[in-house]
């Protein structure tokens, strides 16, 4: 709560869409693992003082319990701003901190942190603006990436940084085939900085 629960039924007028916002300065702690399919348009963003001034909330998993995916988005068309997720466990089989499945989806100024393998992946095409990445990796898991685009034609990643993340086969950025990647920064990396697939095409661009 409340991912799982506000949809777009939460509303008082057709033309005002639900939003829910996350004070920072409070560590909102996860203990299981979370599931949001809700069909958008739905924001949820972090803030300071105001809703949508830019603070960001964090969500974190601790380092107690075996790894598991803190966020699994599966939903359609919803907006996650302004949000650090961090610490997914530490011990027993690796795990993605955030793992996304849902389409037409965007990751506004979000961080991804401390994972036991990618920090963020996805499998459908996502877009992911101005998000970062570090110490992600931890458990050695091969082929990760501080931000993993899985095989997600169309997928977007716009001024985006990937930076010292962990163990010698983690990448900044793991990109089978079909993205964008405009202006972004990998830096600090252990394997490559942007890694490609054997399975890779010509439609992923740098800019």
């Amino acid at each position: 709560f409340p991912f799982a629960f506000i949809a777009t039924t939460a509303t008082n007028s057709p033309n005002v869409f639900p939003r829910c916002n996350f004070k920072n300065g409070t560590t909102y702690g996860v203990s299981n693992a979370i599931t949001h399919a809700n069909t958008g348009p739905i924001v949820f963003q972090g803030y300071t003082s105001s809703p949508g001034d830019g603070g960001r909330a964090t969500f974190d998993g601790g380092t107690t319990k075996n790894y598991y995916i803190i966020l699994t988005t599966t939903c359609n068309g919803n907006d996650f701003s302004d949000l650090i997720f961090a610490d997914n466990g530490g011990a027993s089989t690796a795990a993605d901190l955030v793992s996304n499945s849902g389409l037409r989806n965007l990751f506004l100024r979000c961080v991804f942190h401390d994972s036991g393998k990618n920090g963020f992946i996805t499998t459908t095409a996502v877009t992911l603006w101005e998000c970062e990445a570090y110490g992600n990796n931890r458990a050695n898991a091969s082929g990760s990436g501080g931000i993993h685009m899985g095989n997600a034609n169309g997928s977007l990643c716009v001024r985006c940084i990937s930076h010292d993340n962990l163990n010698s086969t983690c990448s900044g950025f793991q990109s089978p085939s079909g993205c964008t990647f405009i202006r972004c920064i990998a830096e600090s990396n252990p394997f490559n900085g942007i890694n490609f697939s054997a399975a890779a095409t010509t439609s992923a661009y740098f800019f």
